[in-house]
């Protein structure tokens, strides 16, 4: 295991590799309004239910300020795509800035009480660029097109990458300036995840 200290290097964990982030691989500002996270009559992707799925043991830190930590962890594998979710703590005797919310958003979209929600972007090997701010009618019909799916947990934000990603490396970028974090990235080798994959195992059929 190799860390880096303040010279912005990379530092690898495991499979993964952890970087300030570059000029080449920004997060993806949010341009669209806050709007409810729940949007009914729309398609939505989600991990099949007749599938046990294999996990990666994989808990990265994306930030750490003095005031807050958000973190990528539970990294679950299925046959048709790969589940993560987004975790973080804000230090809560620390006052937020002017008219904000403590309340972190770390999915895609706010709900009521919440801040603008995070800045997120999954870049795959063949140029494909996923950030969680696309909005819902933008959902591919055709299912091998990749799609980012994203909405909240019992605990954090919960992510859903379908289809699989291609081999190579998958850079997930973050950036929240609410809460004062710049620009940051991991980089997974995705070589991992498509290993894992072989290792799910199908329990029926599915209807």
């Amino acid at each position: 295991m190799e860390r880096s200290g303040d010279s912005g290097e990379v530092r690898r964990v495991n499979f993964a590799f952890v970087a300030d982030a570059s000029s080449e691989t920004p997060a993806v500002e949010h341009t669209t309004p806050a709007r409810p996270h729940r949007q009914p009559n729309l398609p939505v992707r989600t991990p099949p239910d007749n599938e046990i799925p294999a996990t990666l043991p994989l808990v990265l830190p994306l930030a750490t300020t003095d005031d807050v930590a958000i973190w990528l962890y539970d990294l679950t594998v299925y046959s048709s795509g790969v589940a993560f979710t987004l975790q973080g703590r804000h230090r809560p005797d620390r006052e937020p800035k002017p008219h904000r919310s403590p309340r972190m958003c770390l999915a895609g979209h706010p709900r009521p009480g919440e801040t603008a929600p995070i800045q997120l972007t999954i870049s795959l090997s063949d140029g494909t660029v996923l950030p969680n701010s696309t909005p819902r009618q933008e959902f591919p019909k055709n299912s091998a097109v990749h799609w980012l799916e994203t909405g909240h947990g019992s605990s954090g934000a919960d992510y859903y990458l379908s289809p699989l990603p291609p081999p190579g490396s998958l850079v997930v970028t973050i950036a929240y300036p609410e809460f004062g974090i710049p620009p940051s990235r991991i980089e997974i080798g995705a070589d991992a995840i498509l290993d894992a994959a072989t290792r799910v195992t199908r329990l029926w059929p599915k209807d």
